[in-house]
């Protein structure tokens, strides 16, 4: 049986207690918690201690990392780093307590949930909102060239993508 860091290493870093309680032992957690392999970022969601500051408050908020931390997450240029991580929870929810935040609401899609972080045209749209036009337009141009590479790795044959539609 894979102890609670292995699977935890290969689900990303952090995951549900079921999966792991699946995977491994509801003992095998709780050791692994007392001895500090393993911590608890909110209830039910277990992490290993390495997991980003941003992402672990976005999980304890059970959000999403957003504006200026997705732009971080992205490897987008800022030029002043915030000091608490962006995080938007659904329309629906309150906040509840947790590490310092700046809390922003908005129903997000899926995928954006599902990968802790909002997408690079939303996190670009985001960023134009809050910051002045000149980092604004840095974050763009970045978003941009970022774009343009996955779209020239995808177009390459035998890059990420199959049957994509070419252009005659």
């Amino acid at each position: 049986m894979a102890s609670v860091v292995e699977v935890l290493a290969r689900l990303g870093g952090w995951a549900d207690a079921a999966p792991l309680v699946k995977l491994t032992s509801r003992r095998a957690l709780a050791a692994a918690v007392r001895c500090g392999d393993v911590v608890r970022l909110a209830r039910g969601v277990y992490g290993l201690p390495g997991v980003a500051t941003d992402l672990s408050t976005a999980i304890a908020y059970d959000g999403t990392l957003s504006h200026l931390s997705a732009a971080g997450a992205w490897r987008l240029p800022l030029l002043h780093h915030p000091e608490k991580p962006h995080v938007t929870l659904p329309t629906n929810r309150n906040a509840r307590s947790g590490p310092p935040a700046v809390l922003h609401w908005a129903d997000l899609p899926m995928a954006d949930r599902r990968e802790r972080r909002t997408s690079l045209q939303r996190t670009v749209l985001a960023c134009a909102r809050i910051l002045p036009f000149g980092e604004a337009l840095a974050v763009a141009g970045a978003a941009t060239r970022l774009a343009e590479s996955f779209l020239e790795s995808w177009s390459r044959p035998g890059g990420w993508c199959f049957g994509l539609p070419t252009s005659r």
